[in-house]
């Protein structure tokens, strides 16, 4: 049995530190897609992936590791010929990791070669009755296809309560983007129809570098019609929210 330790990590951090250099064009071979939950951050990654020379990791970041840098650059490696990338929520770095200033993080990353692509979502009442829908099917995806779910019935003050949580998140995220590089897409404009996705993944593919390619999903929007047609109680909710600086959300 070898007296040494392991020399795993060590060489993987001894390598991270040489591949530092300050002012270094980021390397279009890695990405980290920065978005909430449920701002079609699976479609856009599965959109992306769907390239035959990018790899799209997912939430890699959703459980604890001891160093996100070794762990970030010990996935990329498992793939070096492709362009590599993940998704990582602002919360999962906070609560999650313990990163303290989410902004630091992106800047040290994108130092550090990782192109930075930054996705929200407009509506804030779409996105928390997106959210309400997982609770209420329990299911996250639909790749079946087989049409819009049932009217939703919702509390009133337990939407106005998540929608300004998620506003406040959203401005978290604005904060840690303010002094870091990044190519942005908004859900309603870049992703909710199909026939602009061409647009949308040959500006991300210029971003990260490579060729534009047709791309593909299994994935089914769910959620589609007047937010009239998907909230059943929708009378309650128009008047919890008339007078309020979210009225203009029932206006899509």
């Amino acid at each position: 049995m070898s007296e040494f330790p392991p020399v795993g990590l060590a060489a993987q951090a001894r390598a991270a530190v040489r591949a530092v250099v300050p002012g270094r064009p980021a390397d279009p071979r890695k990405y980290v897609l920065f978005a909430q939950g449920r701002t079609g951050s699976t479609l856009l990654g599965e959109l992306l992936g769907s390239h035959p020379d990018v790899v799209f990791a997912d939430e890699i970041l959703r459980a604890k590791v001891q160093s996100t840098r070794l762990w970030t650059d010990g996935r990329r490696r498992r793939q070096p010929e492709k362009v590599f990338g993940f998704h990582v929520k602002i919360y999962q770095l906070t609560d999650v990791q313990g990163i303290a200033d989410p902004a630091s993080w992106l800047g040290t990353m994108h130092r550090r070669g990782w192109r930075v692509i930054a996705l929200r979502r407009r509506n804030l009442v779409r996105h928390v009755l997106s959210n309400m829908a997982i609770t209420a099917t329990g299911t996250v995806h639909d790749r079946s296809g087989e049409g819009r779910r049932d009217p939703l019935r919702v509390d009133p003050a337990e939407l106005v309560h998540w929608v300004r949580l998620r506003e406040q998140v959203g401005r978290d995220e604005q904060a840690a983007l303010r002094d870091v590089p990044h190519l942005s897409f908004i859900y309603e404009d870049d992703l909710t129809q199909p026939a602009v996705w061409e647009v949308t993944t040959r500006r991300a593919f210029a971003h990260l570098g490579v060729e534009p390619m047709p791309v593909s999903t299994s994935l089914h929007r769910r959620n589609e019609g007047s937010l009239a047609e998907l909230i059943a109680n929708y009378a309650e909710v128009a008047s919890a929210l008339h007078g309020t600086a979210y009225e203009h959300f029932l206006e899509d």
